[in-house]
């Protein structure tokens, strides 16, 4: 399953939060790291977690996206967990504005998702600000906050077209616990459903 939301919603937290409390229900693929590991394959050279992301437009080219997305499916086959959360987003940032990668055709054939579920950033705008200026991210006003949060969910009602799967929306609102509680749910909401 895809788990989307704007940077800084938490949905890493999140899915860590669930891989971590229940390992053989939940396990996670944090695409942005395996990004970032195609990137210093294709370049040889190792870089910082806030160095990729400060830094990712320049570095990104389709070869590293097709990478990154077999590796995610591979883990995703060897996962022991029932369910395999996916921690990605298509809008990012970036120093000349929002910034929407969307999957193409092959992508979306190779990770065969199941279901999509977005964190919604609709109450926590203050959240998606704030953390917009840690760990190497570009910073977003309100607005832009906003703005990427119509482009993502928009991004994800075309996924769920072309995955013909469910998307639901989930609040990101309260703490780690809280919105791990309202994933989980959804996650095992639509699976069962399936």
């Amino acid at each position: 399953m895809l788990v989307s939301g704007l940077p800084g919603v938490g949905k890493t937290s999140v899915v860590h939060r669930l891989a971590s409390q229940y390992p053989a229900e939940f396990a996670r693929v944090h695409f942005g790291a395996l990004l970032r590991a195609a990137v210093e394959s294709r370049v040889g050279d190792s870089m910082s977690h806030n160095a990729f992301r400060a830094n990712f437009t320049q570095l990104l080219t389709r070869s590293d996206f097709e990478a990154a997305t077999s590796v995610a499916r591979m883990n995703a086959d060897q996962a022991s967990a029932r369910i395999c959360l996916l921690d990605s987003h298509a809008v990012t940032p970036t120093e000349d504005g929002l910034r929407a990668t969307p999957d193409n055709a092959n992508r979306l054939k190779t990770l065969r998702m199941s279901g999509l579920i977005h964190i919604s950033s609709a109450e926590v705008t203050h959240r998606i600000v704030t953390n917009s200026q840690t760990q190497g991210r570009h910073s977003m006003t309100d607005m832009e906050a906003q703005i990427a949060e119509i482009m993502q969910v928009s991004v994800m009602v075309g996924y769920s077209a072309g995955y013909d799967c469910p998307l639901l929306l989930i609040s990101g609102d309260g703490d780690v616990e809280s919105v791990a509680g309202r994933l989980a749910g959804a996650a095992r909401s639509i699976l069962d459903a399936a």
